[in-house]
């Protein structure tokens, strides 16, 4: 087999790989709201998680916003990932692969994971301006609890 061939094969089977692990960690598929009773429930242990925390009705105002202006980036940088993984797999599948377009493709798709991180960040960084530190404490606290009643019932393993 000839070498060009050789990295063609290889760079598409990484592209693959990455599609599918990209696909995976984004949760596609996951729809957010009643029609999902998972997601649903989520919601509601947040809302529950703020009640506790004691917040002034400016703080609650504050965190609302923030919330639903960070879902409303999320699920935007779902569907961009989601389109970019489709005209990956698209790409992949053709009989000749443009190499190329695999690999913008794939630096696309890289740039909307980091994308989506950043934008993780910077919602918590808005949280931490708007609670306390002892609000801000005692919402990581909740929030690890729920996160290791939730995760324990997955067979839970810290990422390290």
């Amino acid at each position: 087999m000839k070498t060009r061939t050789k990295k063609q094969i290889i760079m598409a089977v990484v592209a693959a790989l990455m599609l599918w692990a990209a696909a995976g960690w984004a949760g596609e598929g996951m729809q957010c709201g009643k029609d999902d009773p998972e997601r649903f429930e989520h919601a509601q242990k947040i809302d529950k998680i703020v009640d506790e925390l004691g917040l002034s009705a400016a703080q609650k105002d504050q965190i609302k916003k923030q919330r639903s202006d960070f879902a409303a980036k999320a699920k935007e940088a779902k569907e961009k990932m989601r389109t970019t993984r489709a005209a990956l797999k698209e790409e992949l599948d053709k009989q000749t692969v443009d190499t190329a377009r695999v690999n913008g493709l794939v630096a696309e798709l890289k740039n909307q994971v980091g994308q989506q991180i950043q934008n993780r960040v910077d919602s918590v960084l808005a949280m931490k301006q708007v609670l306390t530190p002892e609000q801000f404490n005692k919402m990581k606290t909740l929030m690890e609890e729920r996160r290791k009643d939730h995760m324990g019932r997955k067979a839970y393993k810290p990422r390290r």
